[in-house]
């Protein structure tokens, strides 16, 4: 495994669009959803809003992709009052991301899984 430097000297995530930069804690974050990944266990990321969850996570993904050659697919859950802005720092931050958005209320079945499933594979 390569070592884990998510961030250059200025903060900048080199695998994020163009002059994205990270704060610390952002980067430390990133790195610690690196190591969970590696030891194979998930992990959550909570915190108070606004800190910056989604670019972590998907600084997270941009990071599989570009240093580990893993594309995903990947699911991301999140709770519907996020769901827009997620896209959007998505479009922002890692535009070469293709990001399909599903909108589901409590009921979750396995078809619609697999249907899910079937179609983030078909995108990468």
């Amino acid at each position: 495994m390569d070592p884990i430097n998510v961030l250059d000297s200025q903060g900048r995530c080199s695998f994020l669009s163009a002059g994205t930069m990270l704060r610390s804690y952002q980067g430390e974050g990133v790195q610690w959803l690196v190591r969970q990944y590696d030891h194979g266990v998930g992990g959550i990321l909570g915190d108070e809003m606004g800190l910056g969850k989604t670019v972590q996570t998907l600084s997270f993904l941009a990071y599989l992709k570009a240093r580990r050659g893993i594309g995903g697919p990947h699911l991301i859950v999140t709770p519907l009052a996020v769901l827009h802005n997620g896209a959007n720092e998505s479009k922002r931050f890692t535009p070469d991301f293709k990001v399909p958005c599903w909108r589901r209320f409590l009921s979750f079945s396995l078809s619609l899984f697999l249907s899910l499933s079937a179609c983030l594979h078909a995108l990468n």
